[in-house]
């Protein structure tokens, strides 16, 4: 997949999204897959492979997994400087973004019906054919 015209659209929508995220506010890689129609896990690897200068102009220091855990003191820094709060867990209490309402956002976007299969079995399903 990753080789994949699918798998190039999506990262290029996933950076999309991040691009766009406005200050202040922080989202969940889950928030981000729904919007996409993508697993969280595709997110989440994007975000992890930017390049230097990807990191370096895109806001994704506001991207969260799903405990609102921030990956490292840095993502955390960047965060308080922006006004998010934390809990006494560590986890961010946001405020939390809604993709939806954030001008210019590129749309929701479906999941292309020529697009691979996500490569996760169901429970219980084997993956040989």
């Amino acid at each position: 997949m990753a080789g994949s015209p699918f798998f190039a659209r999506l990262r290029r929508d996933a950076l999309a999204v991040v691009r766009d995220l406005p200050a202040g506010g922080v989202v969940t890689f889950a928030d981000i897959g729904r919007h996409l129609d993508a697993a969280p896990r595709h997110i989440a690897y994007f975000l992890a492979g930017l390049t230097r200068e990807e990191r370096a102009s895109l806001p994704a220091h506001r991207v969260l997994p799903a405990s609102g855990l921030p990956a490292s003191n840095d993502q955390r820094e960047l965060l308080i400087a922006e006004g998010i709060g934390f809990d006494a867990k560590g986890a961010a209490t946001g405020p939390w973004t809604d993709l939806l309402a954030v001008p210019g956002m590129l749309p929701p976007q479906p999941r292309p019906s020529d697009a691979p299969a996500s490569g996760r079995p169901r429970r219980g399903a084997s993956r040989r054919p």
